[in-house]
């Protein structure tokens, strides 16, 4: 486990040096870097069965479509890989604001001096999240990876996801079903499904044809309220939990410290699947948001660590870590990410 940091001068340059980080880990390929696809700016990354692809406005860069797929070919537009994941705008060639931010995306990113940047990964180099301090005090959360799987469904596959990060901008957006943040069971706005973290599903009791999972709060493809459908056409299956939604975020998530001693709960991001064919729902564990944990921080400050035996951990708030009402404001709310092992 490793974090690596740094500052870029914009977005373009943000992302040349995250491509460069990612092909120096071990198993990840760069499948393209910036180039111009279709009239939009876009690069790529994979590693195995994950395939992750990034597009933008090339004249004004600011927010920046994420997409998930099973393949890759060069110079063909993301959104339209093989296996495409279903979230990503992908209404044709469009690159405005207004289309990029109406699916899964990292929204409003802009395109001044980032002050800083965290990248982290594992000895294995299985995910790479990453945060972006934009401006001072105002930060933005993707990822995509392995979830650490919990039993052994999906041998050999499955697990793989890919998140962005939507809704940052509305008022207290911590609290909003349409806002994503992580891999995200607490989006549950119908007209917002396409904003939410996927992940490749394998093997799963009564699982059909669907490839992916969408992390979000409603049913899937086997009720009557229905995920929408990958590029393909494929249903898609519920991932319930996540960050803000299921039985851990209900019970402790962002519980306030302890005020006497200040310590506060580091909540595991769990995540679940939901299986509607049997006469009484049944609900699986399918694991963890591999070295990440939501956290208070009250007591805590933007970007700084603490420590848990040898273990070393950084927090940052959600968007902005001001306790206010306001866009953007998402008060203690946190997030802490693993940076050694």
């Amino acid at each position: 486990m490793a974090e690596t940091t740094g500052s870029a001068l914009g977005l373009e340059d943000f992302f040349g040096q995250l491509l460069t980080y990612v092909g120096n880990l071990s198993g990840w390929t760069v499948d393209e870097t910036i180039t111009t696809v279709s009239s939009g700016r876009q690069c790529a990354v994979s590693k195995g069965n994950l395939f992750v692809q990034w597009r933008w406005n090339a004249a004004s860069p600011n927010t920046v479509a994420m997409y998930q797929s099973t393949g890759f070919a060069s110079a063909t537009r993301a959104g339209t890989q093989a296996g495409d994941s279903g979230n990503g705008y992908n209404g044709g060639t469009s690159t405005t604001e207004t289309n990029l931010a109406s699916e899964r995306c990292i929204e409003e990113m802009g395109n001044a001096a980032f002050p800083s940047y965290y990248f982290y990964t594992d000895s294995n180099a299985t995910y790479v999240h990453v945060v972006v301090e934009i401006t001072a005090g105002d930060f933005r959360h993707f990822g995509f990876g392995n979830i650490e799987k919990f039993g052994d469904w999906g041998t050999g596959s499955g697990g793989e996801y890919v998140y962005g990060n939507a809704g940052v901008n509305l008022p207290t957006p911590h609290f909003q079903s349409s806002a994503s943040f992580l891999l995200d069971g607490f989006l549950s706005s119908t007209s917002r499904v396409r904003k939410a973290a996927t992940m490749r599903l394998s093997g799963l009791p009564d699982q059909g044809s669907e490839v992916y999972g969408v992390v979000w709060g409603r049913p899937g493809s086997n009720s009557s309220i229905g995920t929408s459908t990958d590029s393909a056409g494929n249903d898609r299956l519920a991932v319930q939990g996540g960050a803000r939604g299921g039985p851990l975020a209900a019970g402790f998530g962002w519980a306030p410290p302890e005020s006497s001693t200040g310590l506060s709960l580091f909540q595991p991001v769990a995540c679940f699947y939901k299986n509607y064919v049997p006469t009484v729902d049944r609900i699986y564990l399918l694991g963890f948001q591999p070295d990440v944990r939501c956290v208070h921080l009250k007591y805590l400050a933007a970007k700084g660590t603490v420590s848990l035996g040898s273990q070393t951990w950084r927090v940052f708030p959600m968007v902005r870590r001001v306790d206010g009402s306001a866009a953007g404001d998402t008060g203690f709310a946190g997030i802490a990410y693993l940076t050694n092992s």
